[in-house]
């Protein structure tokens, strides 16, 4: 598998896109760490990059895209990191495609 996504995740009031920012990549380490795929991100199986934070109307966004090398990197994102992100950001996933 190698699978790209792009996620938009909008900060909760009264957070902005600069604290949201700044929750991300520690929020996905945790998250993996704490459900034994820490080493997911170390091997590559899971690679982010943080794109521009764009205004929204009254909320400030951040976009990530996430490129899973394995089936077990998707899964794991979406059941363990998904639910994370979510206790302090909106998340939407914004596009799937297949990965260069």
């Amino acid at each position: 598998m190698n699978e790209a996504n792009e996620w938009e995740l909008t900060a909760l009031a009264p957070d902005t896109a600069q604290d949201l920012t700044k929750k991300i990549t520690p929020a996905i380490e945790e998250a993996l760490r704490e459900n034994g795929h820490g080493d997911l991100l170390k091997t590559g199986a899971i690679r982010i990059d943080q794109k521009e934070n764009f205004p929204h109307l009254d909320h400030q966004t951040v976009s990530l895209l996430v490129q899973f090398g394995t089936k077990i990197a998707y899964d794991a994102f979406k059941a363990y990191v998904i639910p994370k992100l979510r206790r302090f950001a909106e998340v939407r996933e914004a596009k799937r495609k297949k990965a260069p």
